[in-house]
């Protein structure tokens, strides 16, 4: 039996109100101080925070009583629209007719539309048979003669199992093509004495870094060793300052089913995983950052295009359509794995790594 919750915004409160539970989950609504309106959802092992009205951005996921979300200053979201305003989520979707930081040629907002969207729907599916809840919605962006597309993300908790299994589904309502651009932004924190693993070779073809023209002297310091061995910035350490952040420009490696994977491998061998479909995200952003105040280690931000906004991303190629009347759905997933789980992705990504190695074809930026 599948039940629909449609969520309506008077149903939240500054208290919390139970809207659902069952033997495997638990949601109640509730207002914060800033009026933002937000599900919690809470299963044996993980919760999460979801404003449904606000960008349908995760706010934060918990697995086993442990917060795995990035470290700012925000407590609780802000409501604002302004991108430095409103920060500290653990999952943003980023776009449409641009990504990353604009350009003085372009006239979109930092990441674009969706981090902030407003949402004309949302709800909760509660599929019982297989213990799943999806948290859901769509919102309309519409500009005259260039635009009408409808964007619907979903997120699904599954039993006892920590992973999120998200979709982004773009739906272009006019005859004409539009082109876009998105990203899935993922905020882990750094992790003291992690280590990452991904899909791809830490070469030119595959990684490129981007450092921050703001940065200090310790993280140019930083990056001027990750630029002569791209191996050093595999590890991280929360004593190693990175101000205000660094990026590098990823063309990972799809597995038989066009599936890349990444790791933050901690020291007791559980790890921070992010997977995704490459067919429809060819690309990816590794983002950090750990200035003292702030600490995030977004490894993977799975995306169709790098984050130098959009001019950067129709001179290079990189925009990509969808036809009229059409639609696309950009499919990743994340969460917390065991040990040994853990052990069974390493060696998922050391066999694409290995084939690619033994004469794989390169994919240059």
């Amino acid at each position: 039996m599948v039940t629909r919750i449609v969520l309506r915004p008077e149903m939240f409160t500054r208290e919390p109100r139970l809207l659902l539970s069952t033997g495997y989950a638990e949601l109640s609504a509730h207002r914060y101080g800033t009026d933002v309106a937000a599900v919690r959802l809470v299963t044996d092992r993980t919760e999460l925070v979801w404003l449904p009205f606000h960008g349908q951005q995760i706010w934060r996921y918990t697995v086993d009583g442990e917060d795995l979300t990035m470290r700012t200053h925000f407590d609780e979201p802000t409501g604002s629209t302004v991108f430095e305003e409103n920060y500290g989520a653990f999952l943003l979707h980023c776009g449409l007719t641009g990504i990353g930081h604009p350009s003085a040629e372009d006239t979109h907002a930092l990441h674009g539309e969706l981090p902030h969207a407003t949402y004309d729907e949302a709800e909760v599916v509660i599929d019982d048979p297989h213990q799943a809840v999806s948290l859901t919605g769509s919102c309309r962006l519409r500009r005259t003669h260039s635009m009408d597309v409808v964007f619907r993300p979903t997120v699904t908790v599954t039993g006892t199992d920590p992973l999120l299994r998200i979709t982004a589904q773009l739906q272009n309502l006019r005859q004409t093509s539009f082109s876009y651009s998105y990203m899935c932004h993922i905020n882990y924190p750094v992790f003291d004495g992690s280590r990452l693993e991904q899909s791809l070779e830490l070469d030119g073809d595959r990684f490129r870094l981007v450092p921050d023209g703001g940065q200090d002297d310790q993280t140019a310091a930083y990056t001027a060793s990750i630029a002569a061995d791209p191996e050093v910035s595999n590890s991280l350490s929360s004593a190693q300052p990175i101000t205000p952040e660094y990026c590098a420009i990823i063309r990972p490696r799809g597995d038989a089913d066009g599936w890349a994977r990444f790791l933050q491998v901690r020291p007791d061998s559980s790890s921070a995983y992010v997977g995704f479909d490459t067919r429809t995200l060819p690309m990816a952003v590794r983002w950090i950052s750990n200035t003292g105040d702030e600490s995030a280690a977004g490894f993977c931000l799975p995306s169709t295009s790098h984050h130098l906004g959009r001019s950067r991303a129709e001179a290079d190629g990189l925009m990509r359509d969808v036809p009229g009347g059409a639609e696309v759905t950009m499919t990743v997933e994340t969460g917390l794995l065991n040990p040994e789980d853990t052990e069974a992705m390493r060696a998922r990504i050391r066999a694409v790594v290995d084939r690619a190695t033994d004469g794989g074809s390169a994919g240059g930026l």
